[in-house]
């Protein structure tokens, strides 16, 4: 009779149970078939209207249903309203009204200051959306141009899903406990420890003590001194291992991703989540502040907001809502004034134009004939050359003449070196000239020889930077005498003589080329001309691709509308004020002064300038609106009213 009794208990529990399950399931099946039925349609909403204290804003609703039911009051005004579909005739009957989750812009118009644009929008979530067992995941999307950048996600956690999270975590814990750790004694945790001790105290004729004079630990300090006997610690070890426990603990290690999944069916999300300004109005509606900063780019005159969402049961999307209508914010930027007109710098044309290059060419002691097998001869005649073929493929340029001089260094008579030194130039002139008039179109090449005898300026700026020189001083104060031999002479009874001869006097024999050209087809001397400044265009095109540093860099000695501009837009307001007030009044350039005073408080200044920039451009009263520093002053003084 107890048997039956007890089976009887047991069989009306079990229907209990189930009952309980089935209702509860059949609630929440009702509860989200009530949401999915329910249209939400709000469009554009006329929010000025409906809503005036906050004038100026907009918001937008999350669709819970494809087929709108809207009807229209005054003005344009849409009426949200629950609507279902009756099944014998397929029409939408109105049902009760249910609040959508709502995102709601305080302002559409967001102004961008130093690079950075701040867009704030307010998230709704009604009570009838929210469950103790549910979670409401909101996604927010940015769109601009061709780019778009996922928002942080948003949650909205019932406390039974979040205690269901942490149940999860807590049964993974506790099989995460149960595993042995790879830093844990093996002796004490792996082996039979008693029997393991009890074999070494019969085995080993001596134990190793630690410094507390305790008997040491297998695998510790125990020494492997054994008797004759050939078993060896590990052989101890092994023999006494729990090789069951082992397999058993390495085995819950390799399910450690199971088992994750097994007990966390939905993990916390830690990532990409936030959640601002929390609030709880007397509704019970979920209501926070969104705050989204942005880097302002090129062509970045709007962005658009889109959102997506959904309810989640353990981690199991129960219902998916549908986007809404996406909100549009205009960006705002003082970079918007930017003056794209080319900036022309006049430029000076010279109808000459010289060119310089020197060569050494070594030659034989006393002679003067060109040898290209001598030293580096055919390197620097190769290069020469090179120079020539350049300047005569010119186009724009014609060699009128060329000047050869060669000077020789001061060892040896000056009259000897003197007549070496012509020499030398003239047969340097006769090579390059043969040269060259092989070359030439149109005519001969003037060519003219000149020499130094000795090159003495060269030599003194030569010792006069070389401060490792033993005896500088005196070297250089030989040059005061007038008689070059003997100067040369008295700087060879010095210790840095070998040093000159060795080191500075090759340098003082070379040769010179002077080039002298004209500009092909130009008569006057000299042609003033105008052309785009680049430098300035590159500094334009900082400024309206957003890169303000750069452009304040390269625009800064230009001090025109621009350079205020980019000074502007990084908050340098002293700086653009000091460029503005040298400029002619115009209708930008009072508007951007009055900003300027708005950010600095002097509020009148700043009321008479942008009033004179509306007399100059009538446009400005509607830019007024965009920028938060005219905007205050058109509605402090309730500006334009009687022309609205």
């Amino acid at each position: 009779m107890e048997k039956i009794i007890g089976a009887v208990l047991i069989y009306l529990l079990a229907i209990i149970v189930i009952t309980w399950i089935v209702c509860g399931c059949s609630g929440v099946r009702r509860k989200i078939e009530k949401i999915a039925k329910s249209n939400v349609n709000a469009g554009v909403v006329n929010f000025a209207k409906s809503h005036p204290e906050l004038k100026g804003g907009s918001q937008s609703y999350m669709h819970s249903y494809s087929s709108p039911a809207i009807d229209t009051l005054g003005e344009g005004e849409p009426l949200i309203m629950n609507a279902i579909k009756e099944e014998a005739t397929g029409d939408l009957m109105v049902s009760d009204n249910l609040k959508p989750i709502v995102v709601q812009a305080r302002f559409s118009h967001v102004a961008e200051r130093q690079g950075l644009i701040n867009i704030s929008f307010f998230i709704i979530i009604p009570k009838e959306l929210r469950d103790p067992a549910w979670q409401v995941r909101f996604f927010p999307k940015f769109f601009w141009g061709s780019d778009s950048l996922m928002l942080d996600k948003i949650y909205i956690t019932g406390k039974d899903y979040r205690d269901a999270q942490l149940k999860g975590y807590e049964r993974y814990n506790k099989f995460l406990n149960s595993i042995i750790p790879d830093s844990a004694d093996f002796v004490g945790a792996f082996t039979r420890e008693v029997l393991l001790r009890r074999f070494v105290e019969r085995n080993l004729k001596y134990m190793g003590n630690d410094n507390s004079g305790k008997s040491g630990r297998i695998g510790g300090t125990v020494s492997k001194n054994f008797d004759s006997r050939s078993v060896t610690e590990d052989d101890a070890i092994e023999y006494y291992t729990k090789y069951w426990l082992v397999n058993s603990n390495n085995k819950k290690k390799s399910r450690l991703g199971d088992v994750f999944k097994k007990y966390v069916k939905d993990p916390l999300d830690k990532e990409g989540v936030r959640l601002d300004t929390v609030v709880l109005d007397a509704n019970g509606d979920v209501e926070f502040r969104y705050v989204q900063t942005l880097k302002a780019k090129k062509d970045m005159r709007k962005v658009k907001l889109a959102f997506t969402g959904g309810i989640y049961l353990s981690g199991r999307e129960l219902y998916k809502m549908p986007s809404g209508d996406s909100l549009t914010f205009y960006i705002s930027s003082i970079a918007q004034f930017t003056d794209k007109t080319p900036l022309y710098k006049k430029k000076i044309i010279e109808r000459r134009a010289y060119v310089n290059t020197m060569a050494f060419i070594d030659f034989k002691a006393g002679k003067w004939n060109i040898d290209d097998s001598l030293y580096n001869n055919a390197e620097e005649i190769k290069r020469i050359k090179g120079n020539f073929d350049t300047l005569l493929a010119n186009n724009d340029y014609v060699i009128d003449s060329i000047v050869v001089t060669a000077s020789c260094s001061p060892e040896g008579s000056y009259s000897s070196n003197a007549a070496l030194a012509e020499k030398r130039a003239e047969s340097v002139k006769k090579f390059f000239n043969s040269y060259a008039g092989k070359r030439k179109e149109g005519g001969q090449i003037i060519f003219i020889s000149r020499y130094i005898s000795e090159d003495w300026n060269a030599l003194e700026k030569l010792i006069t930077a070389d401060y490792s020189l033993r005896e500088r001083s005196f070297l250089l104060e030989c040059f005061k005498i007038n008689d070059l031999d003997k100067r040369e002479k008295t700087l060879a009874k010095t210790q840095d003589y070998r040093y000159l001869r060795e080191c500075f006097y090759p340098l003082l024999r070379r040769i010179n080329f002077n080039f002298t050209l004209h500009r092909r087809g130009m008569i006057k001397d000299t042609v003033h001309t105008t052309e785009v400044d680049s430098v300035y265009s590159l500094g334009v095109k900082m400024l309206e691709e957003r890169d303000y540093k750069k452009a304040i860099e390269i625009l800064r000695p230009y001090r025109t509308i621009n350079t205020a501009i980019a000074y502007m837009c990084l908050n340098y307001n002293h700086s653009a004020m000091d460029i503005l007030e040298r400029l002619n009044p115009t209708a930008t350039r009072n508007y951007m002064m009055a900003v300027l005073y708005g950010r600095l408080g002097e509020e009148k200044k700043a009321l008479k300038l942008f009033l004179s920039s509306v007399d100059l451009d009538q446009q400005m009263k509607y830019r007024g609106n965009l920028d938060p520093e005219i905007s205050s002053l058109i509605l402090k003084y309730a500006l334009f009213k009687s022309q609205d």
